[in-house]
């Protein structure tokens, strides 16, 4: 059971080290092999939480795309709603116009 844990945890990671102790040789190996699997492991943490950065930030960036494109759909629509309304209010306007311009020949 310790052995299938090691291979599965450590396994990679301590191949890699052992062989850089073969290639250095230092004075003291089993410090180098502490300090090193300690060092590695603080390496893979840190990268973890970059990686985990960069998947936020990504989805932040899509997230922001999104919203921007909701914006602009609603800017486009707002601005139709306007033109319409527009088209309406003159159309009213021109009704008015007509009407009160049939009044005053009756009137007369």
């Amino acid at each position: 059971m310790d052995a299938v844990f090691l291979r599965k945890h450590v396994g990679e990671s301590l191949v890699i080290c052992l062989a850089e102790v073969a290639e250095k040789r230092p004075k003291d190996p089993i410090e180098y092999i502490g300090q090193w699997l300690h060092n590695h492991i603080k390496n893979q943490q840190h990268q973890k939480q970059v990686n985990e950065a960069n998947e936020q930030l990504n989805k932040a960036k899509e997230e922001a795309e999104v919203e921007k494109k909701r914006k602009e759909i609603m800017d486009e629509e707002e601005k139709e709603f306007n033109k319409q309304s527009d088209a309406q209010k003159s159309e009213v306007k021109d009704k008015e116009s007509k009407s009160g311009s049939e009044l005053s020949t009756l009137v007369e």
